[in-house]
């Protein structure tokens, strides 16, 4: 805060540019009276506190049944740093909302897309009985879904030269397959629009 002066009340804009609270002083004069008498100074401090701040968390694509959980970080020193948090997406596991950490849980998905939640943190800064809230974050977390494949649409026993009716599976999350291993000589197995044949 750049210094003043005045001859009247105070009325500053006070500012803290640091990420801790900062003290600005006062020095109150008083004039002269009729005899030519001036009182004792007076000092006023006043402390300011600094603008919440949070380190942006970092948006992140994980599977279901993963675990996560997330600990905020702060620059603010000096005084108690709080995080309200809300998460857009209650399906992967979590509750809509929440004060400081996001506590450890296991990510969910029951559908077959992936399910994405948006978080919003917002830091508090606590001083001298004072809280101030600062500029939310925000962040998400997707979710993909468990890769799954059904059991083959049929199980034949053949005679040698006998041709193979094509065998189907399902998959739900899968988006292509490895190099398949351990068939039989001329059967191969291609993976199309979440269908092995």
């Amino acid at each position: 805060e750049t210094g003043n002066s005045g001859s009247s009340g105070i009325n500053d804009i006070l500012t803290n540019t640091t990420a801790s609270p900062i003290t600005v002083s006062y020095l109150l004069t008083l004039p002269t009276n009729s005899s030519g008498c001036a009182g004792p100074a007076k000092i006023i401090n006043l402390i300011v506190n600094p603008l919440p701040n949070v380190t942006p968390p970092i948006s992140q694509i994980l599977c279901e049944g993963d675990s996560l959980g997330i600990n905020f970080a702060t620059t603010n020193s000096g005084g108690t740093s709080s995080f309200d948090w809300t998460n857009s997406n209650t399906s992967i596991g979590l509750a809509a909302n929440g004060v400081g950490a996001i506590p450890t849980f296991t990510l969910l998905n029951s559908t077959t897309t992936n399910q994405v939640a948006n978080f919003s943190v917002t830091p508090k800064f606590t001083n001298g009985g004072i809280s101030c809230s600062g500029t939310a974050q925000l962040f998400n977390i997707t979710v993909n879904p468990s890769n799954t494949v059904t059991i083959g649409s049929s199980s034949p026993t053949l005679c040698i030269n006998t041709v193979l009716t094509s065998i189907i599976h399902t998959t739900t999350g899968a988006t292509g397959i490895g190099v398949a291993t351990g068939l039989p000589a001329g059967v191969t197995a291609s993976w199309v629009a979440n269908t092995i044949t």
